[in-house]
């Protein structure tokens, strides 16, 4: 039962993401641009990012286990830096409680995003809590780590 709230509320956090991210990233990572590439609210078949992924696949500029990650990246942003306006990929991994797998993640599919397009990327890893070590691991894998602050309904709002 734990294990189960838990991925419902990692879940949840991976559709509410996309509403919120954009401004969040966008002042956090000095992004200018910032466009949702992927989210759990929609990859439609025949999208640019999809596109290209299948395109890289099929060339062999991937493997079929690069393009099965970066598909199932939880969000991937496509965005311009402040300081140069180039190009940089964003590679969001988002959990209600971070941890390495999370971290893992993240890294790997930047590393694919920035192999296919030539051009920078970042990892992200976010969620409301961080587990315990996995801070430090995200700092020596080079992962960007964000936690969450929940919103709260006033009082009056409440049911």
């Amino acid at each position: 039962m734990k294990t189960d709230v838990a991925d419902l509320k990692g879940d949840c956090l991976e559709f509410k993401l996309p509403q919120r991210i954009r401004a969040f990233l966008s002042q956090k990572l000095s992004l200018r641009g910032t466009r949702i590439m992927q989210s759990a609210l929609g990859l439609q078949s025949g999208n640019e990012l999809s596109e290209a992924v299948e395109q890289a696949a099929d060339s062999g500029v991937i493997t079929d286990a690069e393009e099965t990650r970066v598909l199932e990246t939880d969000l991937i942003l496509r965005a311009r830096r402040k300081r140069d306006r180039s190009t940089v990929w964003v590679a969001v991994e988002a959990s209600h409680t971070v941890d390495g797998y999370d971290v893992d993640r993240a890294r790997e599919s930047a590393q694919i995003l920035r192999h296919m397009f030539d051009a920078d990327s970042v990892a992200v890893a976010m969620g409301y809590g961080v587990r315990a070590g996995d801070r430090s691991r995200a700092e020596e894998a080079g992962v960007e780590l964000f936690v969450i602050e929940r919103r709260r309904q006033s009082p009056a709002s409440s049911p």
